[in-house]
């Protein structure tokens, strides 16, 4: 350590020359009249509120977030859902077994059975949370887990809306994403996705009320 130096050359020589420590003064020094870095970022840490901001996140999440505007079914409606796929490449395992010839075309259902039922609704309209509640507390009896997709919440609500709707449910509430949508081909709402002999089917009813 070394006081009052205006040029490094003559501490890097005293160090040079095998002195440690304090090499005293070396020039006129000055009182250091800046804070305390660490004192100051401690400082205005301790002043933000946190709370705040996040609960402005929370409501800037509400005002962002991208719903699916979907049509409410007009007439009930069950189609088939074909996921196959065909493989462009052969598929191997470690040994070298073919476990899937190029251009073969795979159901996932066979290699993975569907075993919910995947409800999709209108979160902002009371008939559809009331019935897709009832139907899913039903599939639940039934031995299938119901899975919940909302197409759209009240903005204005924000998370004590979302949180009703669960509440409602009883299980948790996701937001259906584009891809979920475009893999199942959901058009209109309410529906739900669930397996039938081994076919994946898509039903769409009518709200009642």
């Amino acid at each position: 350590i070394a006081h009052g130096l205006g040029n490094a050359r003559e501490l890097l020589e005293q160090v040079r020359q095998g002195r440690r420590g304090d090499l005293g003064v070396r020039g006129p020094t000055v009182a250091v009249s800046e804070p305390d870095l660490i004192v100051e970022l401690q400082r205005r840490l301790a002043s933000i509120d946190w709370r705040a901001r996040r609960e402005a996140a929370w409501a800037r999440y509400w005002a962002r977030a991208a719903f699916a505007e979907l049509p409410v079914a007009d007439q009930p409606r069950t189609r088939p859902l074909d996921l196959s796929l065909t493989v462009p490449a052969e598929v191997a395992l470690p040994d070298g077994t073919t476990l899937i010839r190029a251009g073969e075309r795979v159901d996932p259902l066979s290699v993975m059975p569907f075993h919910q039922r995947l409800f999709v609704f209108d979160a902002s309209d009371p008939r559809q949370v009331a019935e897709v509640a009832r139907r899913g507390q039903l599939s639940r009896w039934e031995g299938r887990l119901p899975l919940y997709l909302a197409t759209r919440l009240e903005r204005a609500a924000g998370w004590a809306g979302y949180r009703a709707v669960q509440t409602v449910l009883g299980d948790p509430l996701y937001l259906l994403t584009p891809d979920v949508q475009r893999r199942f081909r959901i058009e209109r709402v309410p529906a739900v996705v669930e397996s039938r002999e081994g076919v994946l089917m898509v039903s769409e009813w009518v709200p009642e009320g």
